[in-house]
């Protein structure tokens, strides 16, 4: 209410095809998403020190939070970019740490590429609603887009796929708040807006249509 979030994009994140087939199952890691979220979207107008308070509450909530912390650092200066990817060094080592003590077991038959394949996709749409010129937050926007394709790539051969399935639906639903903004503030004709707002609830629905899971929930 206080970031003057519409009312339907509560309906869109509940029913995100990443919330629904698996997310919302893992609660630890599902409310550790809302501190990072938190962190990265509601209250980003305060001090980087209440920020990383916050999504420390994450961390405590489930560890994944953790890895996170370089996008705080995000900025609109160009130089943020290597300092966030400066950052992801010691991450690495501590993923290399920790993957010995992580469960390897795989939750569902959705392949951890096609996770990936659509964050790719939504990137390409983020970059083709600012005509692939960004300013403001946009450009730290495209910044959180980057760190979570590295940061994926990065987790690949350091954890199971149960694990880079996880990182992956974060990145997901962290996109799902960067093209609710950009679109609400792209469009400014009224009409326009409903439409592109009924078109980003069915794309963001439109997976669970034909998952396997469903059709498993439902017989």
């Amino acid at each position: 209410y206080k970031n003057k979030f519409n009312t339907y994009f509560l309906y869109v994140f509940t029913i995100f095809f990443v919330s629904v087939l698996g997310f919302q199952n893992v609660y630890r890691q599902y409310l550790a998403t809302f501190f990072i979220i938190s962190a990265l979207f509601l209250i980003v107008d305060r001090r980087w020190v209440v920020k990383g308070l916050v999504l420390s509450l994450g961390v405590l909530t489930h560890n994944v939070a953790a890895l996170f912390y370089p996008m705080l650092l995000a900025s609109k200066k160009i130089s943020s970019i290597f300092k966030m990817l400066a950052s992801l060094i010691p991450l690495v080592f501590l993923l290399y740490s920790l993957s010995g003590s992580k469960s390897n077991t795989e939750t569902g038959d959705t392949d951890p590429i096609l996770y990936i394949i659509v964050l790719i996709l939504t990137m390409f749409f983020y970059i083709a609603l600012n005509k692939a010129k960004f300013t403001g937050k946009y450009l730290k926007y495209f910044y959180y887009y980057i760190y979570s394709l590295i940061l994926i790539f990065i987790s690949f051969p350091i954890f199971g796929q149960a694990q880079v399935k996880r990182l992956e639906m974060i990145c997901l639903l962290i996109s799902l708040f960067i093209l609710y903004e950009t679109l609400e503030d792209k469009f400014k004709d009224y009409y326009n807006l409903i439409i592109v707002r009924m078109l980003f609830i069915f794309i963001a629905i439109a997976p669970i249509l034909i998952s396997t899971t469903l059709q498993e929930m439902l017989s």
